[in-house]
Parts: structure tokens; sequence; C-alpha cells
């Protein structure tokens, strides 16, 4: 069985001074991935850092986000 990805590794914010608010958002995106499934709409998504997390038990992720021209 593959290793699976924690969801905010690829998190381009994630330091030393914010780690605790991601220590939880890891905790609650793994609590529910018995939820995760089909089509993921990732709202607000920016660049998307959770994308890679998502694919390993979605079938298909869209990630929308504003665009600033």
């Amino acid at each position: 069985m593959p290793k699976l990805l924690k969801p905010s590794k690829n998190h381009p914010n994630k330091s030393t001074v914010n780690f605790l608010v991601y220590k939880y958002t890891d905790y609650y995106l793994t609590k529910f991935i018995p939820y995760y499934k089909g089509v993921m709409v990732d709202l607000g998504c920016g660049e998307a850092p959770y994308k890679e997390f998502f694919l390993q038990y979605v079938d298909q992720y869209i990630g929308v986000d504003d665009c600033v021209t």
C-alpha cells in the first residue's frame, strides 16, 4: 500500500510560526477521509496545495478560485 500524503505537505504558507493551524487542518482533513469520493470541488483553492492529497481519494478534483487581472 502506498504511503498517504499529509494534507498540508505541499502548502506554500506552512512554516514554524503557523504550524498549529496546519496541525489541526491535517487532523480534520484526515478525519473526514471516508467522505471524500466522486468529484471534489475546492472553492477558493488558490494554488491548489491540497490537490494531491484529495486526488488520493476522489475520482476528479476541480479547483475554483477568483483571478485578479
